[in-house]
C-alpha cells in the first residue's frame, strides 16, 4: 500500500526526503471510517491549537511560518509532537 512512497521537503537550501512505512488501507470502506474517527479528531485539535491543518482526500498538511528556519523548525516539531501525542491516544 505504502511501498516506494516518499515524501520530500525542503526549506532554504536545505531538503530531506524519507520513506513512508505505513498509513490506512486505500479505497475501501474501512479508510473512511478510520478518517473520520482519528483524523477530523487530529484536525479540531491542532487547529484548536492555533496550528493551520487541513485535510483532503487521505492527506494531511500542517502549514506553518516563521522569519527564520529555526523558528520554522520549532514550530512544527510543536505540530508533529500534538499529531504523536494525538494518535497515541
Amino acid at each position: 500500500m505504502f511501498e516506494r512512497r516518499l515524501v520530500h521537503t525542503s526549506l532554504m537550501g536545505s531538503s530531506l526526503t524519507a520513506k513512508v512505512v505505513s498509513g490506512y488501507p486505500q479505497g475501501g470502506v474501512l479508510s473512511s471510517l478510520l478518517w473520520n474517527l482519528v483524523v477530523d479528531r487530529l484536525l479540531t485539535i491542532t487547529n484548536d491549537l492555533g496550528f493551520s491543518t487541513f485535510g483532503y482526500a487521505d492527506d494531511i498538511v500542517i502549514i506553518v511560518q516563521g522569519n527564520f528556519a529555526y523558528t520554522v523548525k520549532e514550530i512544527m516539531q510543536e505540530a508533529l509532537n500534538v499529531v504523536v501525542k494525538t494518535a497515541v491516544k
